[in-house]
């Protein structure tokens, strides 16, 4: 993927409807994590007519998604989620509104669960009860060991309480991750082909800092990077070199600025590829 040319564009909106925005000075920050908790972003647009300014202002739009590429390449997702807040700030003479967003932030926080759940069934039928409760998209899930329950059981709790008991069940994480509910193992990592290799040449910007919640990478602006998925590491500095696993990622712009770069946090290991 050649890296010039920044294209960006972001659809606010609420599930029947939105606005596209492909030619306002925007600025993001965008947190993933494999957490359980909500993934974050801080979007703000410069210069929004009075009609959508007031669309977004009384919610009446309360959902975003954020889409970055290059010239070369096709538009990718790095961000949907909920509105939480606006805020609209004069300064000098520009209008700039902020949006901070979460990822699944309704489904995390207001759905429950009231299932009967039989004797042998299994951890991969909860995790479908949990998918219906969350109304989300099913993304990468691997449960190798899908527990069956010894006896029927009836669940009345929060939805994330049944993923956590999942997640614990089979040694994973789970989160929410653009729309789609993900369970990955520990041990295992998803195969990523386009956003695998990072060097000088795939946009490495200095090289690879060792912290002590593992390694620090930093690159110009990739929408390929996933989280829970596996990279292969190629610096001058050789004793770094090698593959790790995504397990925190932070997309940085600004349309018309100096900004446009993402930070991995990454871990270690022998991972097996989902």
């Amino acid at each position: 993927m050649r890296q010039f040319g920044r294209v960006l564009e972001l659809k606010i909106g609420n599930r029947k409807e939105s606005i596209v925005l492909n030619n306002l000075r925007v600025t993001f920050s965008v947190n993933k994590t494999l957490t359980s908790d909500p993934n974050t972003a801080e979007i703000s647009i410069y210069n929004l007519n009075d009609s959508n300014r007031n669309l977004i202002s009384t919610k009446q739009y309360d959902y975003v998604e954020l889409y970055v590429s290059y010239q070369d390449d096709v538009l990718r997702m790095i961000f949907c989620g909920d509105i939480l807040t606006v805020e609209n700030q004069l300064s000098e003479l520009d209008i700039i509104t902020t949006l901070r967003c979460a990822d699944g932030h309704k489904a995390f926080t207001e759905k429950v669960i009231i299932k009967t759940l039989e004797k042998g069934q299994t951890d991969n039928d909860f995790f479908n009860e949990a998918l219906k409760s969350f109304g989300l998209k099913k993304g990468n899930v691997n449960l190798p060991n899908n527990k069956a329950l010894p006896r029927g059981k009836v669940f009345m709790c929060d939805t994330r309480e049944l993923m956590h008991q999942i997640a614990n069940n089979n040694d994973a994480d789970w989160s929410i991750q653009d729309d789609e509910l993900i369970v990955i193992p520990k041990s295992k990592a998803i195969s990523n082909h386009e956003g695998f290799v990072i060097s000088r040449t795939t946009g490495m910007i200095g090289t690879p800092k060792k912290t002590d919640k593992g390694l620090e990478i930093t690159t110009l602006c990739n929408p390929h990077y996933k989280i829970g998925a596996l990279i292969r590491v190629e610096s001058k500095l050789t004793e770094l070199n090698g593959d790790y696993k995504i397990n925190a990622l932070q997309h940085s712009g600004d349309l018309y600025g100096n900004n446009w770069q993402s930070k991995l946090q990454c871990i270690f290991g022998n991972f097996e590829k989902i």
